[in-house]
């Protein structure tokens, strides 16, 4: 099996483990995996030397179809995750309201009689 063969079938894994379900507490473990597959294809990009044959060019544009794919779902599964980190921030920030809520209040508002 030649490099874009395994390339092929390395983009293709990655594309199936994006499009799986997970669960939001078994986040971590699904983005390790992503992470190896990265690393993976990665390494299987440096290794890619011309010339290629038909087959490999046909693969290839295959390749590419994917990798668009690839990057559109790993965008998205960015912004969950920042999506969620701004969500615990702002549960940490209503949970110390709560918990002290003159913690905030300004003095800036004093009074002032101008009259003599």
């Amino acid at each position: 099996m030649g490099v874009v063969e395994k390339l092929h079938d390395a983009t293709s894994a990655l594309l199936a483990v994006l499009d799986s379900e997970y669960d939001k507490r078994e986040r971590d473990l699904h983005i390790d995996e992503i992470d190896i597959l990265l690393e993976e294809r990665d390494a299987l990009l440096l290794l890619m030397s011309p010339p290629y044959s038909q087959k490999e060019m046909d693969l290839g544009q295959e390749i590419l179809a994917n990798s668009a794919r690839i990057m559109d779902k790993l965008n998205a599964l960015q912004s969950s995750i920042g999506q969620d980190l701004a969500d615990l921030k702002k549960t940490k920030v209503t949970t110390g309201t709560y918990i002290n809520p003159y913690q905030s209040a300004s003095f800036d508002g004093m009074y002032y009689d101008k009259r003599k």
